[in-house]
């Protein structure tokens, strides 16, 4: 069975170099952040005890931190060593100051707790980190941080939700070489975190870096006309923090003559629920609290991609720009609100319709308005913006090109899956399966959208299979009798030929009350569907074969 891992990047919000150890270390004061940049690390276990380390980055993988991990992983626990087939797929820039290597190694140290059933607890495992390297003991805890001593003393804090611009070269960065050339003079006053909050604060490795790699000093010096710059850790990347739309539009006019990509995600419709006064005030005739705040707050998205367009109109850019908007999920049931998802069923973190049925947006000034009727997926996105650009991915990606038209779109089948909960949709078709409790529910979406009737117990599994189950076995008809229109075909012997159980397509429930009847059809059904995917057009077909054969 493989394994998947996601192995995050975290950014240094600042850095202070405190003192230098009689050990040769350093020790320090940080704040890291967690950012959704992460490596893919896929584990499958072998029969023999080897241990092949695999990646998208073959440059990377002789004296990698894994191995390293492993290694002391194996030593603490004393345990034989069990073979495994590891695939890093690498998306954090190597040497960059964003914690690749050491987010792998934690990863790897949890991954390898969770193989072993060893079962050691978060103690023991930073025991383990802090032999490995100062970043990977705060990789284990997977929070926000004030970090100090040489990275392994971990203090998880609350930061508000921030977006970053993170520029990084085709440089590597050795973090030896800079520490070589730091100069302390004794022991340097500490940050404390009103520093941090005041703005008073820098990365102190900033001078170095830039003497020694200067084309990071121009990424420094570019970000730093649109707000407060600053490097991450001692590797090569800079950042910019986004904290408003005000921020956003700044990018826009920064790169009006070149093409550009920006991400704007907004918190806005988030928990906690708060909103600006003013916004409050104006909505008076909201008479519920809850309500009233978070009708506050999406006036203030609305008025943040009101900005957005505005700069794009502003820099002649509305008709050459591609603008995506989206949402992650339903809203939450835990906000009070109970319509929010109105009228689906269901909240985030659940796998109904009020789950996972959010807006998909694709607008450019000058298209034509089109709505696509089957069902979109995030993993869409992607395959979209490539077709858009006339540009070919580096390699497969999941999801179809919506403006394709594709067939794929109609006749493909999609996965969801978290926690406890799975769910497959085709065809109208939803199936849900719950481990815990232990629960099933089928709908068809096309007749029932809002997941009102639940079918699981109505309609017998084996031709729900709206493509059709294909029956050698004559005895199985028996069981599906009492649905088939057609019930005096089931005594006549066709020895030769395959026979299929369908249901006219979309027709199953017409008015949520009843039943429709199945069919039973014959080898030519299949046939005909090579070359026409109509299921009724086949059912008409297959029928009139059989009726004419038997008056002929």
């Amino acid at each position: 069975m493989m394994r998947n891992y996601k192995s995050p990047a975290k950014i240094n919000l600042f850095l202070k170099i405190v003192d230098k150890r009689s050990d040769g270390y350093h020790d320090i004061q940080s704040i890291f952040q967690l950012i959704d940049l992460h490596d893919e690390i896929s584990i499958n276990l072998r029969k023999d005890r080897q241990i092949n380390l695999n990646s998208n980055k073959k440059k990377i993988i002789k004296d990698n931190l894994i191995f390293t991990a492993i290694k002391k992983f194996l030593e603490y626990t004393k345990l034989k060593r069990i073979g495994m087939d590891i695939f890093l797929n690498k998306n954090i820039p190597i040497g960059s100051g964003l914690g690749g290597g050491s987010s792998n190694a934690a990863i790897i140290l949890m991954a390898m707790n969770k193989i072993y059933n060893s079962n050691l607890r978060a103690s023991q495992l930073k025991t383990i980190a802090n032999s490995i390297g100062s970043d990977v003991t705060f990789f284990l805890h997977g929070t926000n941080a004030w970090v100090e001593g040489t990275g392994n003393v971990i203090t998880p804090i609350y930061l508000k939700p921030a977006w970053f611009i993170l520029i990084h070269g085709k440089h590597k960065v050795s973090t030896s070489k800079i520490f070589s050339r730091y100069r302390i003079n004794g022991h340097s006053k500490n940050f404390s975190y009103d520093d941090y909050l005041n703005n008073n604060t820098r990365n102190d490795l900033e001078d170095v870096v830039f003497e020694l790699y200067p084309s990071i000093y121009q990424s420094y010096k570019n970000l730093s006309k649109y707000g407060n710059a600053r490097m991450s850790g001692s590797g090569g990347t800079v950042f910019l923090p986004l904290s408003s739309y005000n921020e956003a539009r700044k990018v826009i006019r920064a790169n009006k003559n070149r093409p550009f990509l920006l991400y704007l995600g907004h918190w806005g419709v988030h928990t906690p629920l708060q909103a600006l006064k003013s916004d409050y005030d104006e909505l008076s005739n909201i008479e519920d609290h809850t309500e009233r705040v978070y009708a506050a707050m999406i006036k203030a998205l609305d008025r943040s991609i009101e900005g957005i367009l505005d700069e794009l109109n502003i820099q002649g850019l509305a008709d050459n720009t591609w603008i995506i908007f989206t949402s992650d999920n339903g809203g939450a049931g835990y906000l009070g609100l109970r319509y929010i998802n109105a009228p689906y069923r269901g909240w985030k973190l659940s796998l109904f319709e009020g789950g996972i049925k959010v807006p998909l947006i694709f607008w450019k000034e000058g298209i034509s308005e089109k709505e696509i009727f089957e069902r979109a997926a995030h993993i869409d996105i992607a395959p979209t913006i490539y077709a858009l650009a006339k540009e070919a991915p580096e390699h497969s990606v999941d999801g179809i090109d919506l403006f394709s038209n594709s067939s794929e779109a109609k006749d493909r089948a999609l996965f969801w899956r978290t926690g406890h909960n799975k769910v497959v949709i085709k065809d109208g078709w939803k199936l849900q399966l719950s481990d815990h409790p232990k629960r099933e529910w089928l709908f068809n979406l096309n007749n029932d959208p809002t997941e009102k009737v639940d079918l699981s117990n109505e309609i017998p599994k084996k031709y729900l299979n709206i493509s059709a189950k294909k029956l050698h076995d004559k005895k199985k008809l028996k069981y599906f009798r009492k649905y088939l229109k057609n019930t005096d075909e089931i005594n006549i012997k066709y020895d030769d030929l395959n026979i299929a159980i369908i249901t006219p397509d979309k027709d199953i429930i017409p008015d949520a009350e009843t039943l429709n009847p199945a069919y039973i059809a014959f080898d030519n059904y299949e046939i005909i569907l090579k070359w026409n995917r109509s299921l009724r057009f086949a059912l008409a077909v297959c029928t009139l074969k059989n009726k004419f054969k038997n008056e002929l």
